[in-house]
């Protein structure tokens, strides 16, 4: 059988790994119930162990857990003390469910002993502070997207080229390749000598609105619109778009 306290320690252990990951002290090995020789040639339990080293030295870290329902006493923080002081060269630490007694607390403080309440919280504990946070997230996205290219017409006419249906480029988003010298919303140049797929530009669609049917107009200077081996230039490309909201609602208790 385990002896008595150990699913306090193995919790404790739980607790320190997690702080000691926080504090980027990830490949620290934290052992249980580790004996350790001290000075006097007594051979001494220890709860909760561990060792690293920071700026060239090695530190030592002996944590003693007590899964008492009352408040620790003085005695039990100066017996952890002479242990200590037998090992040398070691950080204490000790870990109460209950807290500890005024008089354990003076001494603790003496001999730097660092002394933790290390529990499961109750509600009490989370009087004044947040418990639950409660997240609803709202996505906007857009679908039933139908282009509509303006082919300037005239310089297809002197290339000799055929205008082709407007549900070519809608079936290959991702293929279909927009050159400009100039890109203009709204009146306003938005940016220059570039190159866009179908996709990107439907992506960067606005959704603040939701509602079916809205339109958006993408004009170009200078344009050339490819796919494959048909090429065409163009002055510009109105999307007609539905714009939809999805909800989702997350709760980290």
């Amino acid at each position: 059988m385990p002896k008595k306290g150990t699913e306090y320690e193995l919790f404790v252990k739980a607790v320190y790994e997690c702080l000691n990951c926080a504090d980027g002290l990830s490949d620290v090995q934290i052992q249980h119930d580790v004996k350790l020789m001290g000075a006097a040639g007594v051979e001494h339990q220890i709860d909760v162990f561990w060792t690293f080293k920071l700026g060239g030295v090695d530190y030592k870290v002996a944590v003693e857990c007590k899964d008492y329902n009352s408040h620790v006493s003085k005695e039990k923080i100066e017996a952890f003390h002479s242990i200590l002081h037998d090992i040398g060269n070691i950080h204490g630490i000790f870990a109460s469910k209950m807290g500890f007694q005024s008089g354990a607390i003076l001494y603790a403080q003496k001999y730097g002993i660092q002394l933790m309440e290390i529990r499961k919280p109750i509600d009490s504990d989370w009087e004044g502070r947040i418990k639950d946070i409660h997240v609803e997230l709202c996505m906007r996205s857009i679908g039933e997207v139908t282009p509509q290219i303006f082919v300037n017409k005239a310089r297809a006419e002197e290339m000799g080229l055929t205008l082709p249906d407007n549900n070519q480029f809608h079936m290959f988003t991702d293929q279909v390749m927009v050159e400009f010298s100039e890109m203009i919303v709204n009146k306003k140049t938005v940016d220059t000598d570039g190159c866009r797929t179908m996709h990107e530009l439907i992506r960067k669609l606005p959704v603040g609105k939701l509602s079916k049917h809205n339109k958006f107009v993408y004009g170009f200077r200078n344009a050339i619109i490819r796919l494959e081996d048909v090429t065409l230039p163009v002055d510009g490309i109105e999307f007609t778009y539905d714009t939809h909201e999805s909800t989702d609602q997350f709760c980290h208790c």
